[in-house]
This record gives structure tokens, C-alpha cells and sequence, in this order.
């Protein structure tokens, strides 16, 4: 029996893996499933002038020096309801807006690629599903050896791909689609991300043209900038019911089948 989980790739990077990733977490949280997020490496840190306590420092006081933090694991952080130490929900985090092999290079560091692994399998061991969120797209560098490819290869969880919902997302989605089945993979989905207010022409045709030519089927559409929903762990209906037909077994499987969607 295939683990319980996901690994979210995306087309592109900035298409809206981390959007999908916690909305889906929130989602399954709200169901009482005992839920791991797991973000294998991340890069491109920004600067907090709060201590971990929450007390607020200055550029003026010498006792409180910035911190470093990264957007995406906070978002998994809170999403998971803090249950997770951020540690944990990424192992390996590094400060340039690089790739991560390339940001670690630039720290004297390296990208240890059994970590990749094992931060994940002591997640699965823990909890009762885990949704990983790949860094980049599927053929994006994750270490110096290994593409996130790589990585989802020896993860072996089915594939859920995030494409933004515009003019060309067709070729993209059909390429990544590709890659994935060549290495063995299940593709559990297609998710559309709408990042735009007014959306150009493609937006109404772009889901059946994937289905149809990637011989997958396209989860749902998220609409933009749905903030208020994922505070609340909403999904559309169609992507709820799609992620729970995927849920293999086990405890997680029978709670999910015997609620309804959050939408409802």
C-alpha cells in the first residue's frame, strides 16, 4: 500500500505550490487528520526585527539583531496549527533567492541529500499523511546531485501539479505531466492557479485542453487571491472530493470518507 501524502510541484516557480499546499493542510486540519507539512529545502530568507518571543526590537537596539525567517514554512507552520516544530517541516534552510544548492554554496554549505529523505520519512512515521512541497518546479536543482525529480522519485508519493491559470500554461502543464510519468509517478492532479485579477482568454478553455491532451484530470481552479477561504481552510468542492479519492488508507482514509467538504 502506497504512503498516505502528496508531493506538490509546480510548473514554475511563483506559480502557487505553497497556496495550494496549505489550503489543502487547513482543509484536512479542520477534518481532525493528523496531518505533516514538509518543505525539503528552502531558500531566499527575509528579516524579522521580532525575537522568537515576540518582543519587538530596532536597527538602534544591539540586543535584538534580525532575524532571518522563511515565508513558506511559515505559512506551513501556521497551516498545521503550529503542531510541527519548524525544523522539522524544513530541515534545510538557506538565506540567498537562489536555488537552494546555489544559496547553500554561497554559505560554504551543501544540500545533504539524505536529510532530504529522512526529514520526510520521520514525518511519515509521525503522522498520518504528509503533504511535501517540492522547491521550484519538478525539474528545478534541489541539491547538487539531484533535481526535486530526484527527490519525488525516491518520496514515491503521488504528484499534485500547480499551473498558473493563463496563456501557455497548456505546454507547461503537458511537459511537467511528462516528466512526472517518466519517472514512475503517479499524477494525482492538475490544479489551476488564477494569479491575476482579470484573467486572460485561455482561463475558460485551458482545463479542458489539459485534461483532454494530458489524459489527467484537473482538480479545480483557484480563484484569486482567496485569503479569507484559506484562513478558514475552505477548498473549492471539486479539488476537496478530487484529494480525498486519493487518500490510500488507513485511519486518515475512513475519517475522511465519512465527513463532507469543507464547503459544505
Amino acid at each position: 500500500m502506497p504512503p498516505d501524502g502528496f508531493f506538490i510541484t509546480g510548473t514554475d516557480t511563483g506559480v502557487g505550490k505553497t497556496v495550494v499546499t496549505t489550503s489543502l493542510l487547513r482543509a484536512l486540519m479542520a477534518e481532525g487528520a493528523n496531518v505533516a507539512a514538509y518543505k525539503p529545502a528552502c531558500s531566499g530568507a527575509e528579516f524579522s526585527l521580532v525575537e522568537e518571543t515576540g518582543t519587538p526590537g530596532s536597527l538602534e537596539n544591539p540586543h535584538v539583531a534580525p532575524r532571518p525567517y522563511w515565508g513558506d514554512v511559515e505559512s506551513l507552520f501556521s497551516a498545521t496549527l503550529e503542531r510541527w516544530p519548524r525544523e522539522r517541516i524544513c530541515p534545510q534552510r538557506f538565506l540567498a533567492p537562489l536555488s537552494p544548492p546555489a544559496a547553500a554554496k554561497q554559505e560554504g554549505r551543501s544540500v545533504d541529500e539524505a536529510l532530504l529523505v529522512d526529514g520526510y520519512r520521520w514525518l511519515a512515521g509521525q503522522a498520518e499523511m504528509v503533504v511535501v512541497e517540492g522547491a521550484g518546479g519538478f525539474y528545478s536543482p534541489i541539491s547538487a546531485n539531484w533535481l526535486n525529480a530526484d527527490l519525488a522519485e525516491r518520496i514515491a508519493l503521488p504528484v499534485i501539479v500547480v499551473s498558473p491559470n493563463r496563456l501557455g500554461t497548456i505546454n507547461q502543464t503537458l511537459l511537467t505531466i511528462e516528466a512526472i510519468r517518466k519517472r514512475g509517478l503517479t499524477v494525482a492532479g492538475v490544479v489551476l492557479n488564477s494569479l491575476t485579477m482579470q484573467p486572460d482568454e485561455s482561463f475558460t478553455t485551458n482545463s479542458a485542453e489539459i485534461e483532454q491532451r494530458g489524459v489527467v484530470r484537473v482538480w479545480g481552479q483557484f480563484p484569486f487571491q482567496m485569503s479569507e477561504q484559506l484562513q478558514l481552510g475552505l477548498l473549492p468542492e471539486t479539488i476537496w472530493h478530487a484529494m480525498r479519492g486519493f487518500v490510500s488508507g488507513g485511519r486518515l482514509k475512513r475519517s475522511l470518507n465519512a465527513s463532507s467538504s469543507p464547503l459544505e
